[in-house]
């Protein structure tokens, strides 16, 4: 099923089925596919936005947005292209077709995009966590191993947009900066290698972002949960044993993190600063404060900003 590296039209269509089944026939040449909405599989995801094509010869992900994907697109596979982690690890679009959507009012539609992806196999990181088991000694030793995957493939991904290579972390500014990096948007592959689904998250190249600021929000989300997630482990075992993996965790993705941003020799300066970043940037903990789990954490983010340090320090040095 000859699939284009990179196609685009406008559709037919008024509705998001509609213009889902019109994006397959012009891709795959009106091959027989069964279409169906992933509200029905991860149930963080709102209904009639997100698909699963199953069509012969081929699988793929459709993605509502509202405005053009290849925006973002273009930037990032240019800046990507010389990185093979990042080629492997960015799930990059293969078509992109617009159509009038009718909301409300046939005479008042609005213009919506469809963003088309190969599909790819494997849980999402909140999938994953929700069903794995930690007590038990592999497990934890896979997630570790998942957030120091994580970390290396951030680092990665700051240090092919930096702009002056060799400042402090926090002076260090970045092209290539992902904004909403989350459990939901991580896939873990078979290969056990991470990929990202949500390239339109990315800043547009034009406004570099703060490398610290952006890896501190993103560990923020990553790692604890918020107030909205306060049923994110309910029925698991596993919500009580994460409170005691999740430092380790937090570890490895900071350590890898400033391992491949900065450099072996000048990892731990580098987390030292990110930890003081976080701890000192209260707007990022709010919702986490809020969270029902925040009182059985002795986690990365106490109120105390010294005690945060000597933490992390303590156990840095143990790793070591």
């Amino acid at each position: 099923m000859p699939v284009p590296a990179f196609k685009t039209g406008e559709l037919e269509a008024t509705t998001p089925e509609e213009a889902a089944y019109a994006v397959l026939d012009e891709l795959t040449q009106s091959a027989v596919c069964n279409l169906s909405s992933l509200d029905t599989e991860l149930d963080h995801l709102r209904k009639e936005n997100y698909f699963k094509a199953e069509c012969v010869g081929g699988k793929f992900f459709l993605k509502l947005a509202n405005e053009p994907i290849a925006k973002r697109f273009l930037p990032v596979m240019q800046r990507v292209k010389d990185w093979p982690l990042l080629s492997d690890s960015i799930l990059l679009p293969i078509a992109e077709f617009s159509f009038w959507r009718v909301l409300y009012h046939p005479d008042f539609p609005i213009k919506v995009f469809y963003g088309v992806y190969p599909w790819i196999e494997g849980p999402t990181l909140g999938s994953l966590l929700y069903n794995m088991r930690p007590s038990r000694v592999e497990d934890v030793e896979r997630l570790k191993d998942i957030y120091r995957q994580l970390g290396t493939l951030l680092g990665t991904l700051h240090s092919a947009g930096l702009l002056e290579p060799g400042l402090p972390v926090q002076q260090l500014y970045s092209r290539l900066a992902h904004n909403d990096l989350h459990r939901h948007n991580l896939i873990v592959t078979p290969e056990k290698g991470l990929v990202i689904l949500d390239i339109d998250s990315f800043s547009p190249p034009e406004q570099p972002r703060s490398v610290a600021n952006t890896f501190v929000a993103n560990a923020v989300r990553l790692l604890f949960l918020h107030a909205h997630d306060a049923g994110f482990f309910k029925g698991s075992p596993f919500g009580a044993v994460w409170v005691a993996v999740q430092p380790y965790a937090a570890l490895e993705l900071f350590t890898s993190y400033c391992q491949t941003l900065m450099g072996e020799d000048k990892a731990m300066p580098c987390v030292f600063a990110l930890i003081e970043h976080m701890t000192g940037k209260r707007e990022l903990c709010d919702d986490w404060r809020s969270s029902p789990w925040a009182e059985q954490t002795e986690l990365m983010l106490p109120v105390d900003k010294e005690e945060a340090l000597r933490r992390l320090k303590n156990a840095f040095a143990l790793r070591r």
